[in-house]
């Protein structure tokens, strides 16, 4: 897996370097009160670009062990989506590789069985943004990894609910327009990100 990893962050990589400016963010992950993993994201903005990169890792053992690594990264140009990738291994197996590329006028998306759809509508704030900015007066929020718009709902000052395809949510907390807190609810764990100290 490391080498799987190593080969993708370097591919995926071309676009974070030689950059005007950069901005990083890190956040533990939580399950219960026991950390499980880490989650490192960096938004480089470039003279005719920004781009995101988030890279995420858990480990747990159930009965045995559930080891987790996504990468997702997007490119912006004139405030519009340009390209997206979601990456998802678990115990060194490949279970998601979802791309969106803006082409012509729409977007063409393409998930890893081979399935493709495509997006008329403009993408201007995409899921992995959401690490880096307050989404302020959003309602829906264009998913890189279920390559659709979900549903965004305000439950409180500066908090809001992301609802997933299948019902599950995250909630995301706001401190001086960065996000302080996330609470990740799903049918069988809980997890909670925390930036790091």
């Amino acid at each position: 897996m490391t080498r799987l990893l190593f080969f993708f962050v370097i591919t995926y990589s071309i676009h974070f370097t030689n950059h005007t400016e950069a901005q990083s963010v890190g956040f533990k992950i939580f399950k219960k009160n026991t950390q499980i993993g880490t989650i490192n994201g960096k938004r480089q903005i470039d003279e005719d670009s920004i781009s995101y990169l988030v890279e995420s890792d858990v480990m747990v053992r159930f009965i045995w062990k559930y080891e987790r690594s996504t990468i997702s990264s997007a490119i912006f140009k004139d405030d519009k989506l340009n390209w997206s990738r979601s990456k998802i291994l678990v115990n060194d197996e490949v279970k998601e590789n979802n791309s969106s590329f803006f082409e012509g006028k729409q977007y063409r998306c393409s998930t890893i069985s081979g399935e493709k759809e495509s997006i008329d509508m403009p993408i201007n704030f995409t899921a992995i943004m959401m690490y880096f900015h307050e989404p302020i007066g959003l309602k829906e929020i264009y998913s890189e990894s279920h390559l659709k718009y979900l549903n965004l709902e305000k439950i409180a000052n500066n908090s809001y609910k992301l609802t997933l395809p299948n019902g599950d949510e995250n909630h995301y907390h706001y401190e001086n327009g960065k996000l302080s807190k996330a609470n990740i609810y799903r049918s069988w764990f809980d997890l909670t990100f925390l930036p790091f100290d």
